[in-house]
């Protein structure tokens, strides 16, 4: 996985949400909303993340929203 990479999560109580991947750190991947990482990147600040295990990644070819 790189970042900027769209995929798919299970979130909390199995819904799979759709984001962007910030960076990898060993079996975390820190994640936020396709939302959150334009407005950073326009913003010229670091996009607001959250952590969630490797294991809770479903999909890494999602197509761009």
């Amino acid at each position: 996985m790189k970042s900027g990479q769209m995929i798919k999560v299970r979130g909390y109580g199995g819904k799979e949400l759709i984001r962007r991947v910030v960076q990898l750190k060993k079996d975390i991947v820190e994640i936020c909303s396709p939302e959150e990482y334009e407005a950073a990147h326009s913003e010229g600040r670091e996009p607001v993340t959250v952590g969630f295990h490797i294991t809770d990644v479903i999909d890494e070819n999602i197509e761009e929203i």
